[in-house]
């Protein structure tokens, strides 16, 4: 056994790989440790998990025991603390800390908006939300070395026969997807075996020898992480397989992984003595030996075998691929802006090429770029055939449903049947409540050109009938479950959710990101106190009404209409049913919701009375504020969808936010026209009951 230096390896693998020689790689934690922890900080990821466990006072107390016995030999103080978490806790709770320690690579720039932003802090990852985790593939922080190697393998001239790791997190096969190559998951099992898998051509395999952070599809009760003592009871049938596996190729190189199990030693051994030609490449992250069980086998071990000490794989990978010609790029840092100049927001409204597109997908594409309505689309997405519009009857219908009516007014015009779901449960007078939104909806699509008229459904009168005995489910129930009953056994049964995700959706807690909560605890307290039990049925309920339309149609062609505040619900619909639907969003009014006095008046006097109040606080023209929303939402978007000739206000067009700006910087008697501009769309001529006044909203 011999040493050797960085250059040197380097020198090896591009003499190797520039013959084409097939190399099997087998990657340790020194290859991802700049983003995931090792086993230092594994340990301290489940001092987390122990401290933030209701009752956990035996499980902190058995970790620290093993602290103090194994006295900073890592390798043992983490077989203790499985030992320990199998005992007090149970055999399989130790993958929570192995997926949180994993998702310490993932930092989305947005966390309220990613997969994640609905799960529970200590919740398991199952195999629906680990796919699309994965498949964000620009939101995983990847170290400079995992980047390259996911070039080389993708791009580079080489060929390594087998990519195996003893890692359980997916940055190989996220750096390789990055590259735009195709990646192949393998999980051996505790004995070493290895599943028949149909391998696409081209794609990588990365075979994991010790487990991987989520399950498969299907098997989310499954165990992750291979358990210590089971490893070492099949350690000779596990090597044996392994060596089967390492022998087919001539050079085998170790990179960033120290032996501490010492099976991969083992296999190595028999390895060579069945092709004693073979090579042997050892580079270790840090500067000493391998672990010390490794380290007494290696010394037995014939043949060519080189360990290169303090090797940086964050240098060594991207110095082989620039050796191999094979580039790799630094990520691009994005630039934001809070608004757009005048002259490029008048670009978006006013140049002559603007017209409302007559296809529906453009259209909501356009929405999103001109006024930042989300959409999010399914893998089946198509051109919508289904808008279902679910709102909760409140004190009367408002501005925020005047700009959701109106794009799905638009979306009608366009062949879009539109389906309103009245959330009428325990609202007085509901009848003549759900008269008075129906009449402002009439209103609001009727100035939309060749708009169809909504079907509005009471969501009571629904489940009354789905409960009724004699009219049953219905036809439809053959298919999908149409029953609050049905729903709830497939939602919390099935699927089983965290309770906090639950009461997001439900609207029972805010949507506070994660990172949050310890800070916001008086108002999710306040929040659990104040809200009602009764909104615990929104899931079941609205679920139940919409796959009750899902009958005759591909799902891909149905869209949820409605706001941000939504978007866990969805998310908890598209978790729970295989067939996925689209939604879109409108802009967050923020500080705002839909029981604000501000969002409705009965006369432009009213909202120019709002206006001028709003206009006197402090940063009163940021983004996503009172003065912003209304002039992107209830004045340009109007004026977008109907092909309304856009009005001037004082010295400017009123073609963009950033004019509206200006005009209000300019001079406080632009709020008269631009109040009497949004009303123009909001209040019905017709109607002598406007809705609710400010005073009416008091009583």
């Amino acid at each position: 056994m011999r040493s050797g230096r960085a250059d040197e390896l380097l020198d090896a693998l591009t003499a190797a790989l520039q013959r084409r020689e097939r190399i099997t790689l087998l990657a340790g934690s020194g290859l991802t440790s700049a983003v995931i922890p090792e086993v230092p900080g594994i340990l301290d990821v489940a001092d987390e998990y122990a401290a933030n466990r209701p009752e956990a006072a035996i499980l902190a107390a058995a970790l620290a025991a093993v602290r103090l016995e194994t006295g900073g030999r890592n390798i043992e103080a983490y077989l203790g603390y499985r030992r320990a978490f199998a005992d007090i806790v149970k055999p399989s709770e130790f993958d929570l800390v192995a997926q949180q320690a994993v998702l310490r690579a993932y930092r989305p720039s947005d966390p309220g908006r990613s997969p994640l932003a609905n799960q529970g802090g200590w919740q398991r990852v199952d195999a629906t939300l680990g796919e699309r985790l994965e498949n964000d593939v620009e939101s995983w922080d990847l170290p400079r070395g995992v980047r390259a190697l996911g070039r080389l393998l993708v791009h580079g001239s080489v060929d390594f026969g087998r990519v195996l790791t003893t890692n359980f997190d997916p940055l190989i096969e996220l750096a390789v997807r990055r590259a735009g190559g195709r990646a192949v998951t393998v999980r051996l099992g505790p004995d070493g075996s290895e599943p028949m898998l149909p391998v696409p051509d081209e794609s990588i395999r990365v075979t994991h020898l010790h487990g991987y952070w989520r399950p498969e599809t299907g098997r989310d009760r499954d165990r992750l992480l291979h358990d210590p003592e089971d490893l070492a009871r099949n350690r000779p049938v596990f090597a044996s397989r392994l060596a089967r596996l390492l022998q087919r190729q001539r050079i085998v190189w170790v990179l960033g992984y120290s032996g501490w199990d010492a099976i991969f030693v083992a296999a190595l051994a028999e390895a060579m003595a069945a092709r004693p030609q073979m090579t042997v490449l050892w580079s270790l992250h840090h500067a000493d030996k391998p672990a010390p069980a490794a380290w007494a086998d290696l010394q037995t071990i014939p043949g060519d075998v080189t360990l290169y000490h303090g090797i940086d794989t964050d240098d060594l990978l991207p110095r082989l691929a620039e050796r191999l010609g094979v580039h790799t790029p630094f990520r691009a840092t994005e630039v934001r802006r809070e608004w757009r100049h005048q002259r490029w927001e008048r670009e978006l409204i006013s140049e002559p090429d603007t017209r409302p597109p007559d296809d529906p997908v453009t259209l909501l594409a356009q929405l999103d770029r001109r006024f930042g309505w989300e959409h999010v689309w399914s893998p089946d997405a198509r051109s919508p055939y289904l808008v279902f519009w679910p709102v909760r009857l409140r004190t009367g219908p408002n501005v925020i449903h005047m700009a959701q009516a109106l794009v799905a007014a638009a979306l009608s015009a366009r062949n879009a049947r539109v389906v309103v779901c009245l959330d009428d449960f325990a609202v007085p007078e509901r009848e003549a409540r759900a008269r008075e939104f129906g009449d402002a909806v009439a209103w609001w699509f009727s100035r939309i050109p060749d708009a169809t008229p909504p079907e509005i459904r009471s969501l009571s009168d629904f489940i009354a009938m789905r409960e009724d005995p004699e009219t049953g489910a219905g036809p439809e129930g053959m298919l999908r479950p149409t029953r609050p009953w049905e729903i709830a056994r497939e939602l919390y049964g099935d699927r089983n959710p965290s309770v906090f995700r639950v009461l997001v959706a439900a609207k029972i807690l805010p949507d506070i990101p994660l990172d949050e909560l310890s800070e916001n605890l008086p108002v999710i307290l306040q929040a659990l106190q104040r809200k009602n039990a009764d909104r615990l049925l929104t899931p079941l309920t609205l679920f139940s009404f919409l796959q009750s339309l899902l009958n005759d149609r591909p799902t891909g062609s149905v869209v949820t209409l409605g706001g941000l505040d939504e978007r866990a619900l969805w998310e908890l619909w598209r978790d729970t049913f295989d067939h996925d639907v689209n939604q879109v969003y409108n802009p967050r009014l923020i500080s705002l919701g839909h029981d604000s006095l501000i969002v409705r008046w009965a006369d432009a006097a009213g909202l120019r009375d709002h206006l001028e109040v709003a206009r006197g606080l402090p940063g009163w023209d940021r983004q996503g504020g009172y003065f912003h929303w209304l002039i992107q939402n209830a004045l340009l978007l109007p004026l977008y969808l109907s092909g309304t000739t856009l009005p001037r206000i004082g010295d400017y067009r009123m073609d963009s936010w950033a004019a509206a700006r200006a005009a209000l910087n300019g001079s406080p008697a632009v709020l008269e026209p631009i109040a009497e501009q949004i009303s123009a769309f909001y209040l019905n001529p017709a109607r002598s009951d406007r809705p609710l006044a400010r005073d009416d909203c008091r009583s």
